[in-house]
């Protein structure tokens, strides 16, 4: 059995005498479209939400700015920030871009220059289907799905640790 996070799967936790406690909220568009269904994500996911939720202890990650200017999803300021604790069923390429821009940026000017790259480059080699072999896509509906993982990827940054099931 796997478990969802690293804190569950370790058995480990991080611990602080200190509490400071903000109500947060899972952030449904990105979670209806990192999972792999067309039609009716919204019941798919409530259907499997332990694969999308997020459990006690995971590593919280604020995800209400996006990281380009093309996005397609809503990033709306509301009560709750917009959080995830994990990539739900991402597609592996949008994974791989991902782990390539943090990885790679070693600096703020550098992450920057990284993050353009992944909107005037590598989205239109996707689209014009020259990164397909590299990106390991096949289909025209998965090639549809990783650009729109692409545009709509958030800015991550820290949140917290998650107090209990979300």
């Amino acid at each position: 059995m796997s478990h969802p996070g690293i804190a569950a799967a370790t058995g480990t936790r991080v611990d602080s005498a200190a509490k400071h406690t903000m109500a947060c909220r899972v952030s449904e568009p990105l979670m209806k479209q990192w999972c792999n269904v067309t039609r009716d994500p919204r019941n798919y996911i409530h259907n499997h939400k332990m694969k999308f939720c997020m459990h006690k202890n995971d590593l919280v990650l604020n995800c209400g700015q996006p990281l380009n200017d093309c996005v397609t999803l809503m990033f709306s300021c509301k009560a709750y920030p917009a959080v995830v604790s994990n990539l739900a069923e991402m597609t592996s390429s949008a994974c791989l871009v991902l782990k390539w821009l943090y990885h790679t940026s070693e600096d703020g000017m550098m992450f920057l220059k990284n993050k353009t790259h992944i909107r005037s480059t590598l989205v239109p080699m996707v689209l014009r289907g020259e990164a397909s072999h590299a990106l390991c896509i096949s289909g025209e509906v998965q090639k549809q799905r990783l650009i729109g993982e692409l545009n709509n990827l958030p800015y991550f940054t820290a949140q917290g640790y998650s107090l209990g099931l979300a």
